[in-house]
């Protein structure tokens, strides 16, 4: 298949892209290349009607804990018991009645940024006045985790997770171990 690599961070991007009847963009994860993904790759569909790989519907859910879980709720996958809201006095209902340690996550970010440990109601409760009053600090410096939670079960692990990736009928899977004195073994390194 003849190729050539196309530069779509540059103000010429449009002009270019006239050249290509297929594009493979190469999706990061910082939110501030998956904004100009989702953008351009929505020009690139809806409005120039390019063929794009991956298409606007795989990056609307891409590196987004909350519409990911949505997803995983609409299609009835079984998970990890998660809870997520918009709600401040949901929030706080929820920290009332919960088991303790529970997992808090940002909903943008990957390697186990942003994922937390909150071992007690006391811990919980100040998380929650924070996000829900100016915003939480999170790991990437432009951005604020504000008027949104979300919260995980945790369940300890046995020294690993067990990442599986499917495609079609191909599977592959490989352990992720944790590093001592941690609960995370995404971005970790240790396979």
């Amino acid at each position: 298949i003849p190729y050539e690599f196309y530069e779509p961070h540059t103000s010429d991007f449009l002009t270019k892209v006239e050249d290509y009847d297929f594009i493979v963009w190469r999706t990061q994860s910082e939110p501030y290349e998956l904004w100009e993904a989702k953008a351009k790759v929505e020009l690139f569909c809806r409005v120039l009607k390019k063929r794009v790989f991956p298409q606007e519907e795989a990056l609307w859910f891409y590196e987004e804990k909350v519409k990911q879980q949505w997803l995983l709720d609409i299609n009835k996958i079984p998970c990890i018991n998660t809870f997520i809201t918009y709600s401040y006095n949901e929030a706080l209902e929820f920290i009332n009645k919960t088991s303790y340690p529970i997992v808090s996550k940002e909903n943008t970010s990957s390697g186990s940024r942003g994922v937390l440990m909150l071992k007690s109601k006391k811990q919980a409760r100040k998380f929650v006045d924070t996000v829900f009053n100016l915003g939480r600090r999170t790991t990437t410096p432009y951005l604020k985790q504000k008027n949104y939670v979300i919260f995980q079960e945790f369940t300890p692990n046995h020294g690993f997770d067990l990442r599986v990736i499917i495609i079609g009928d191909q599977y592959l899977g490989y352990y992720r171990h944790v590093p001592k004195n941690d609960f995370r073994a995404s971005g970790a390194g240790l396979y």
